[in-house]
């Protein structure tokens, strides 16, 4: 019976034990595995060794190279892309006068980097520290920082000035393309028209003699043109855009020509005749005034008021409407009080800068050289 009993007991106690040995694999199975895991993750995390001095100079050579390569590449891609009408003979003018953001002067300055360039590789080569933070900061006007395995976003001095060309190379043909119809607005208040008797003359006095007329004429005219011109230069169009501002730059310049001309003859009225000054079409738009043969003085003051104060005014509200325009348009992420307050500053004194000149060299060719020649051929 006993050795029944102790079969028995040793046959129950044999699971437990098989059971017991297994567990103690597993832990320590999970031990091993835990230390495997802990090693593979420390190894992992374990940070990249800084590299050396001068490891960390031919990493920054090559990455200077690089980006110079992919800037000058950026800049020749702008330059070839520019329009044969407008955008190319515009760079052709800058380059003739040799300004700082014509496409000639930029090469040059591309040619002076390329040397810093290839230096900077040389010194890398040869470890000299000293001299490699010196052209380092004059290519990118920052100090060389120390070696790190930091990805750093590096800038050179010369990327501006390739983001400026493009800028001017905008603005200039936006201006060139807004000013070439703008000048085809005056024909309605010419001498030549407003004394023609043909239906065309006739018509264009009609227009120059009425505002709201006058405001849909010149809209109509520099935004079509604005629109051809750009289409046909190719790189800055934007048509709907382009007839928007051409429309809003025409439609604005009426009322600035009237009120200067209300005022003006409020001028002469008062003080003219006493000067042997007369309004010619009095009460019109386009209205004129006899300064012939009256001196000097009367010449510039006359220049002032009517030219002067005309394009000074419409060069102080025009940016406000060319602000709103630009919004809609989304060509501006937000409105700018102060960018709309420095344009219109600049269109304020540079308008009556322009019209004091246009108006000193306007009324004596007018008088004394196109209303002869007119009267004579008519």
């Amino acid at each position: 019976m006993s050795e029944q009993n102790t079969f028995e007991s040793s046959a129950n106690e044999s699971p437990n034990a098989n059971t017991a040995s297994d567990s103690v694999r597993l832990a320590q199975s999970d031990i091993t595995g835990s230390k495997l895991n802990l090693l593979e993750i420390a190894q992992a995390t374990r940070p990249a060794p800084v590299p050396d001095q001068n490891t960390h100079m031919s990493r920054v050579a090559q990455e200077i190279q690089t980006r110079f390569d992919e800037t000058r590449t950026k800049f020749n891609q702008e330059v070839d892309s520019q329009g044969k009408l407008l955008g190319r003979p515009l760079d052709g003018v800058k380059n003739f006068f040799g300004t700082t953001n014509g496409s000639n002067t930029i090469n040059a300055r591309f040619d002076q980097e390329k040397l810093k360039v290839e230096r900077l590789q040389v010194l890398a080569k040869e470890g000299n520290l000293e001299e490699f933070r010196k052209t380092y900061l004059a290519l990118t006007g920052m100090e060389l920082e120390r070696p790190n395995n930091e990805k750093i976003q590096r800038r050179l001095l010369i990327e501006p000035v390739v983001n400026d060309y493009e800028k001017s190379q905008r603005n200039m043909v936006n201006t060139v393309a807004l000013a070439v119809p703008f000048a085809l607005t005056g024909l309605r208040g010419a001498q030549f028209v407003m004394k023609g008797e043909s239906m065309l003359a006739r018509g264009l006095t009609a227009i120059g003699n009425n505002v709201p007329a006058s405001m849909l004429h010149d809209g109509a005219i520099v935004a079509a043109g604005n629109t051809a011109l750009k289409a046909i230069d190719g790189r800055y169009s934007d048509p709907y855009y382009d007839a928007a501002t051409g429309f809003v730059t025409g439609a604005l310049w009426a009322p600035a020509q009237r009120a200067s001309t209300r005022m003006t003859e409020g001028w002469i009225d008062k003080f003219g005749t006493t000067y042997g000054v007369k309004t010619i079409n009095p009460g019109k738009l386009t209205t004129t005034f006899d300064v012939n043969n009256k001196g000097l003085g009367m010449y510039m003051t006359e220049s002032y008021l009517r030219h002067g104060s005309s394009w000074s005014l419409y060069g102080m509200y025009e940016p406000i409407a060319r602000e709103a325009t630009d919004l809609a348009f989304k060509k501006v992420d937000s409105h700018s009080l102060s960018r709309v307050a420095t344009n219109s500053y600049y269109g304020f004194t540079s308008g009556l800068f322009f019209g004091q000149t246009y108006g000193m060299t306007y009324t004596p060719a007018l008088n004394k050289v196109f209303n002869p020649l007119y009267n004579h051929f008519k």
